[in-house]
C-alpha cells in the first residue's frame, strides 16, 4: 500500500476504532494533516511519497498520534511534539 492509497477506513482500524467513535471528517483532518506534514518535512510531493512504502506506516501512525494526543499540551505541559515541528517547519520556511 501507498500513502495515496490510504483510506478513511485504513485510518480507523489504525486507530482501532469502532462505528460511532469518529467521524469521517474527523479522520479526513488527520490523514490531510499527516500528508501535508510528511511532504513538508520530506520535501516530496504525493508522488514522491508514494515511492516510498515505508512512509505509509509513517502516515497512519502519524494519524494515531494526532488522534491520541489532541491537545496543544501533553501530560507534562510541553508542547506537542508533532505540533512544535509542524511550526518549525513553518517557522523555518517563513525566514527564507
Amino acid at each position: 500500500m501507498i500513502v495515496s492509497e490510504i483510506t478513511l477506513n485504513d485510518v480507523a482500524g489504525y486507530l482501532k476504532l469502532k462505528d460511532g467513535e469518529y467521524t469521517q471528517a474527523e479522520l479526513q483532518i488527520y490523514l490531510n494533516a499527516a500528508v501535508a506534514f510528511l511532504k513538508k518535512f520530506t520535501g516530496f510531493d504525493a508522488a514522491g511519497l508514494d515511492e516510498h512504502e515505508d512512509l505509509t506506516v509513517v502516515t497512519l501512525m502519524l494519524c494515531h498520534d494526532m488522534y491520541e494526543n489532541r491537545s496543544l499540551h501533553t501530560e507534562k505541559r510541553n508542547m506537542n511534539q508533532i505540533v512544535e515541528i509542524i511550526l518549525t517547519l513553518y517557522n523555518a520556511a517563513r525566514d527564507l
